[in-house]
């Protein structure tokens, strides 16, 4: 799952919160999408829409001091209440506070159905809504964008074409033959949600002068992170070639084409495994822009990996690439994910954390490396599983 809290004006009311959630559920068909398995396959459906899609708690007795507390238990459980299968896959809670302090909007959706850009849009459209109610407007919001389902019937289509089979013998060239995650521990252990381990670093840097160093030296800010996530690994593992799985937000080749997700709630993550070679130069700044340079070789931005494993209609061509050898560290650039105080009197309180995931779930790798600018600092975090690594 992926969740917010949201401050929001206390003007704005129980009714004109149910209000605003019919809307933006009506609007972004994403929130209201059922997945689920048929005939071993994955098929994905708009619901209708529900007639009562926000649950109200009055939390009106406890003060500012216990308030967070008393809302962290409550949406820790409707967590669990997240269902793919029968279209839940989000819910809405409002929490209605004394006259004090603004009442609390809790958004939570599977991931399926949900990105980090898509809370962006999500956040603009709320407040946009707020203050409609609040100023007596008819509530509206700007012309749909592509929606998830069509983006799917399209790359569908793409796939069924046979384009992206020219980048087939670049995507087998990755991760043949690579070293394993070194770990500490001499046992095999089950790599799951309840044993991940979180280290969170702040780089001792302003992000205006880590920008302009990255701008002079023609690379973009994610690539110094991953490259230097890299640099750090290979040292770390001993190793000249590092494997390493990619997660990008996957919107960037809707650029100049037919399709338009600006506005579009989904989730359209591209992710795909990119094999580093580490070289040894005078400057670090000259090894930084070698692994920018191979960054930059991935063609469309990583999305023909994901349709020919996954949607070819060639089934040796999907088999070939799962033979391949998939990535035990994964790599996520969030780009600026502050939380800014309010738009139109809409704040972030509180999002996503640990309690997001299923303690008994499977984690996507062993090591997971993740970047992004919070408050205007460029922010690390590394997890891994804290039976198989010792925290150093």
């Amino acid at each position: 799952n992926m969740s917010r809290l949201f401050e929001v004006p206390q003007a704005v009311g129980e009714s004109g919160i149910q209000r605003i959630v019919h809307v933006l559920m009506r609007h972004h068909e994403a929130l209201r999408t059922r997945v689920f398995s048929l005939d071993s396959d994955w098929r994905m459906e708009t619901t209708d829409l529900d007639s009562d899609p926000v649950e109200v708690v009055d939390v009106s007795d406890v003060d500012a001091r216990g308030l967070i507390a008393r809302v962290s238990q409550y949406t820790d459980r409707v967590q669990h209440h997240v269902d793919l299968s029968n279209g839940k896959t989000t819910r809405f809670v409002l929490f209605v506070t004394d006259r004090s302090q603004p009442d609390l909007l809790f958004v939570v959706a599977h991931h399926a159905v949900i990105d980090v850009v898509s809370w962006r849009i999500l956040q603009q459209d709320l407040s946009h809504l707020c203050a409609c109610v609040v100023e007596s407007r008819t509530l509206g919001l700007p012309p749909r964008t592509t929606t998830m389902r069509a983006w799917a019937q399209i790359l569908q289509g793409r796939a069924e074409s046979g384009e992206f089979l020219k980048q087939l013998p670049f995507w087998e060239s990755q991760g043949s033959g690579i070293l394993r995650v070194p770990r500490d521990a001499t046992i095999q252990v089950d790599n799951i949600e309840a044993d991940a381990r979180t280290l969170v670093r702040d780089v001792d840097f302003e992000i205006t002068d880590l920008r302009n160093v990255a701008s002079g030296a023609d690379i973009r800010l994610h690539e110094l992170v991953l490259a230097a996530a890299a640099v750090a690994l290979g040292e770390w593992m001993g190793s000249a070639l590092v494997l390493i799985g990619i997660e990008g937000h996957g919107r960037q080749h809707s650029v100049g084409s037919s399709i338009d997700l600006s506005r579009t709630i989904g989730w359209f993550t591209t992710s795909y495994p990119l094999l580093v070679s580490i070289t040894h130069q005078p400057q670090m700044m000259d090894v930084f822009m070698s692994v920018r340079d191979q960054f930059r070789q991935v063609p469309d931005f990583g999305l023909g990996y994901g349709v020919l494993r996954y949607l070819s209609p060639d089934s040796e061509v999907r088999k070939r690439l799962v033979v391949t050898s998939q990535p035990e560290i994964l790599f996520n650039y969030l780009g600026s994910h502050s939380h800014p105080e309010g738009v139109d009197g809409v704040g972030i309180v509180g999002a996503s954390n640990d309690q997001d995931r299923a303690q008994n779930s499977r984690r996507p790798a062993v090591i997971e490396i993740g970047g992004g600018v919070s408050n205007n600092r460029l922010q690390g975090e590394c997890r891994s599983n804290g039976r198989s690594h010792r925290a150093s």
